[in-house]
């Protein structure tokens, strides 16, 4: 028989404060709410599905926006910044016929905050 030697972690939620800039945001979290430096936050935001015919709310979905990981912990806030990264494609087309179709060297991008994002954020 396996015993649990600690409790379920229950989700942790807030708000955005405040967006810094495209990387950087503050969240209304602090150390009094347990958060610490280094963990991790999804952004996501709650879409509700509305009937075409009847407008009617069907129900609502979530979809996640974006990742932050933290950087600085206050007690009543904390501050947070984009982590995670992509890769470019690395193909150009150019207008020349000379030229034709160049290819440059991928680049990795750390992906950014969208500033008309407002939703929940939630541990993950």
């Amino acid at each position: 028989m396996l015993e649990r030697k600690h409790k379920p972690i229950e989700p942790l939620e807030g708000k955005i404060a405040q967006i810094l800039n495209d990387r950087e945001l503050v969240i209304n979290r602090g150390s009094k709410d347990g958060v610490e430096s280094g963990m991790k936050f999804k952004i996501v935001e709650n879409l509700i599905i509305l009937d075409p015919d009847t407008d009617a709310q069907l129900g609502s979905i979530e979809r996640e926006n974006i990742r932050v990981k933290v950087i600085d912990v206050q007690p009543a806030f904390s501050i947070a910044h984009t982590y995670q990264t992509y890769q470019t494609t690395g193909t150009l087309k150019l207008f020349s016929r000379t030229l034709g179709q160049m290819t440059a060297p991928s680049v990795t991008m750390v992906r950014r905050i969208r500033t008309s994002d407002y939703p929940l954020l939630r541990k993950s």
